[in-house]
């Protein structure tokens, strides 16, 4: 009496769980990288910090250092 219709029901609530298990992965990824996101910009570093890894990376000199650094703190 019930031995096709049961199989059928077996392979609807298969594919029912898949689909609450692809939808909780896409919220979570989504979650993740909106976390990720948000905790990148709050690692942004400010113009004096930038302006003291160029000069300690040879980009610009002393001289150019001291211009730019002044001009930050008198703006």
């Amino acid at each position: 009496m019930y031995g096709g219709s049961m199989i059928g029901m077996w392979w609807t609530w298969a594919f029912i769980l898949v689909l609450i298990g692809a939808g909780i992965w896409l919220v979570a990824r989504v979650a993740a990288q909106s976390h990720t996101h948000s905790r990148a910009e709050s690692k942004q570093k400010s113009p004096e910090e930038v302006l003291r890894d160029r000069f300690a990376r040879g980009d610009i000199d002393e001289n150019e250092y001291r211009s730019r650094m002044h001009a930050l703190q008198h703006r």
